[in-house]
């Protein structure tokens, strides 16, 4: 019986991570972003119908959609700007993985600059499906491969 965990020996490693940390970088400017607009949103009076809408918008629907947004903007920039590496189902999920392991060091980045921001993709089992998510169902014609 063949060895599935063989294949990863042959997987542009460097090219993937390059590629993940391009796209955390620009997660992370849109992240900004976003909460810049958020506090600018807030400081308006919009009553109490408004703070609720901002409360769930913000605190619950804004980091899963960010998360997904975050694996789509993986896809793209590997497909974009990174053309030498193979789109397969392998790259795929390595390009998952890379993303993973390089969302830590942004957040720990972030924090260090004194930018705590409450709605950032995190390390999470959900952040890390939805990450996935985002990023196959962007690749969907790159799945046979």
């Amino acid at each position: 019986m063949s060895n599935p965990f063989r294949s990863l020996q042959y997987l542009p490693w460097a090219l993937l991570f390059q590629s993940a940390a391009v796209t955390v970088i620009i997660g992370a400017l849109i992240e900004f972003l976003i909460f810049q607009l958020a506090t600018a949103l807030t400081r308006l009076t919009l009553g109490e119908t408004g703070e609720w809408l901002f409360g769930v918008f913000f605190g619950v629907l804004l980091p899963l959609l960010l998360a997904v947004g975050l694996g789509a903007l993986a896809l793209l920039v590997a497909a974009r700007l990174f053309q030498q590496i193979p789109l397969r189902k392998d790259t795929l999920w390595a390009l998952v993985a890379c993303v993973i392991v390089l969302l830590p060091i942004k957040n720990l980045l972030m924090s260090g600059f004194g930018f705590a921001n409450p709605f950032s993709v995190s390390l999470g089992v959900v952040s890390i499906v939805l990450i996935a998510v985002g990023l196959f169902s962007a690749g969907r014609r790159y799945w046979r491969y």
